[in-house]
């Protein structure tokens, strides 16, 4: 058993590094990754420490945000110098370009709102600067209006990114792309840090055809596996990906992607409550990739 997508509070997991490796090792896991959001700080000397604890072997792991499209995906990297990614991270994610980041992307769903008639509070303007704050804002604003929230038929926040801000056919699509590192430069920059770059959950992003969209990202960029047992992909779809990666000589990898218990996922488990299968991955794990 074991869990290569796992998130501390480092980023937008809810556990600890320790809370999280209780979990892990409550779970049995010989193999484990942190995939923390943009850096792997979990692994980097002040917090490496903590890991200690962890009865398995550790995948050094990142999840970097890109695009493709205007559809906001994600890449995952394992086997990274951990320097290597945070040093990028802290340039990229500072709080300078964080600031001009959260303003552009208000303004200018503020003006996409405003021509779709969508009702906003008056003078809504941004508090604290944080991470996603722009978006969250004009969210919590249109949602106190009845008429908006017929309009736009979404319950929720991430419904709200997933189907409108990130539906390149939504009058409200939000490229967020302008803002985010070029497809080719994340999986460059895992390849640079030493490491192996996977497609996260490529159903979790609503393409019409994801084998066909798979088909070309990987034309653009050299891709050196996907992300095949994840909780967005019934068994059916995770079958299609593991036959996909067979026939493109990709490498398999899998995870519960967890952050809290809120979703109601344990770790150590895929869709449909289908463990990982040791033998579909552990000879890429096992290429000099442990840390422990």
């Amino acid at each position: 058993m074991f869990d290569l997508h796992l998130h501390t509070n480092l980023s937008d997991g809810a556990c600890s590094i320790e809370e999280l490796i209780e979990l892990t090792n409550k779970a049995e896991l010989g193999f484990m990754s942190i995939t923390d959001h943009n850096h792997a700080l979990a692994f980097d000397s002040e917090n490496s420490p903590r890991l200690q604890s962890f009865k398995g072997h550790i995948v050094t792991g990142c999840e970097i945000a890109t695009s493709f499209k205007g559809t906001i995906i994600e890449i995952l990297g394992y086997g990274i110098k951990p320097e290597i990614i945070n040093s990028w991270y802290k340039e990229f994610f500072s709080e300078e370009n964080l600031i001009k980041k959260e303003n552009f992307l208000f303004d200018k769903l503020k003006k996409l709102c405003y021509k779709e008639n969508i009702i906003l509070e008056e003078g809504l303007t941004l508090g604290e600067i944080k991470k996603g704050c722009s978006k969250k804002t004009i969210y919590e604003s249109l949602i106190k209006f009845d008429e908006n929230k017929e309009a736009l038929s979404v319950n929720s926040y991430r419904e709200f990114f997933r189907l409108v801000l990130s539906n390149p056919k939504h009058p409200l699509f939000l490229n967020e792309g302008e803002t985010y590192p070029e497809l080719k430069a994340a999986v460059n920059l895992i390849h640079e840090a030493g490491g192996k770059a996977f497609l996260a959950h490529p159903y979790e992003y609503g393409f019409e055809n994801t084998l066909e969209v798979i088909e070309e990202i990987i034309k653009l960029c050299p891709l050196d596996g996907i992300e095949v047992f994840h909780p967005s992909a019934v068994v059916e779809e995770c079958c299609k990906l593991e036959s996909f990666c067979k026939d493109h000589s990709l490498y398999i990898s899998g995870g519960s992607d967890f952050h809290s218990f809120k979703k109601n996922i344990r770790v150590g488990l895929s869709s449909g409550n289908k463990t990982l299968d040791d033998e579909l991955i552990l000879p890429w794990i096992m290429e000099n990739m442990l840390i422990k």
